[in-house]
């Protein structure tokens, strides 16, 4: 359960950044749902979950520990190779980090949602870490040429090894 009130406004300016990347569904008040809306693309499905912090914090540690909660709910939906789930995080001075989560790790990531290099964690049940692998680039952009050709599904890259 989170604490204070929901993130009203971040969730509304999280919606205006995410349509770059595709059509966005923002999920209804009370829904219970452990996401705030959903990203569709010609290529992946994205979950977000939106929280504000009230200090700036750079250690990816530090998020895991504020977000433990958000992270164990993101995991209780299965896993597949077209749908990601990730966190957006706003501090109080307007700047925002992006993680995404896995079973077994969170990884930060560029608002893109493409992959930030050595950034890769321990979840906070500490479960042993499976690297992503190479990202690779997916089918068509479905009418979005805004979204960069090489920006696709973190998961789409365990597709490619076993074709």
């Amino acid at each position: 359960m989170t604490r204070g009130r929901p993130p009203v406004k971040a969730v509304k300016e999280a919606i205006d950044m995410a349509k770059i990347r595709g059509r966005v569904w923002k999920v209804p008040e009370g829904a219970g749902l452990p996401f705030d809306f959903v990203i569709f693309s010609g290529f992946c499905i994205w979950f977000i979950k939106v929280r504000r912090t009230r200090s700036n914090l750079s250690e990816l540690q530090d998020i895991l520990q504020l977000c433990n909660a958000d992270i164990r709910d993101f995991r209780m939906m299965p896993e597949s190779a077209v749908s990601a789930r990730e966190l957006w995080v706003l501090a109080p001075h307007g700047t925002w980090q992006f993680f995404r989560i896995t079973a077994d790790a969170v990884t930060e990531i560029r608002s893109d949602g493409s992959a930030i290099p050595g950034t890769l964690a321990n979840s906070p049940d500490q479960h042993h870490i499976h690297p992503a692998g190479p990202v690779i680039t997916g089918p068509g952009m479905g009418g979005h040429h805004s979204v960069p050709g090489d920006i696709v599904c973190h998961y789409l890259s365990s597709l490619k090894e076993k074709t």
